[in-house]
């Protein structure tokens, strides 16, 4: 009974942290690309339109970013969870975290951008400083991406484990 339920719960988990990872890349892709169109626009109109849209990609990928630190705190709080999952999950939660922080830094970065996008004295300076905290979310996603992969192929081995009775723990 009991492993029936740690199978349940263990699959709910992999699916929603599967679906999160799937929009979380999707909506850093959107965000990149509205990034990228920000600084190559050529009119004050083009910019703030895409502004809004990386605005808005940003509130998207906060979202996706909160679901997986509610995914991963489901996980931890299993009873049966073994120290390594356990780490890596916190790991994951870590980088969510400092994820969040650096899409703080992204977002106020494209406000200012765009608040002083008619005076050229101060553009180049904002146009830097945009530049520099979309490299460091771009960082991040490829770390983030990695890190994804190396939990869900833990857990997938791990709840396979459980699935056919060679292990009761996670």
């Amino acid at each position: 009974m009991r492993d029936e339920s740690l199978i349940k719960d263990m699959s709910r988990i992999l699916l929603e942290f599967n679906d999160t990872v799937e929009k979380y890349f999707s909506e850093s892709t959107r965000l990149s690309e509205a990034l990228s169109s920000i600084v190559t626009s050529s009119s004050d109109g083009e910019r703030l339109q895409n502004g809004e849209k990386a605005l808005d990609c940003i509130f998207d990928t906060y979202e996706h970013l909160f679901n997986f630190e509610r995914i991963l705190t489901d996980l931890i709080s299993l009873e049966m969870i073994k120290n390594r999952v356990q780490a890596m999950t916190s790991k994951f939660i870590s980088k969510v975290r400092t994820q969040k922080e650096v899409l703080g830094e992204l977002e106020k970065n494209i406000k200012n951008y765009l608040k002083v996008s008619n005076n050229s004295d101060l553009l180049e300076v904002a146009m830097k400083d945009l530049l520099k905290s979309s490299d460091v979310f771009n960082k991040n996603v490829m770390e983030t991406k990695k890190e994804s992969e190396n939990l869900t192929s833990l857990l997938r081995e791990r709840y396979e484990k459980v699935r056919l009775g060679k292990s009761h723990y996670i």
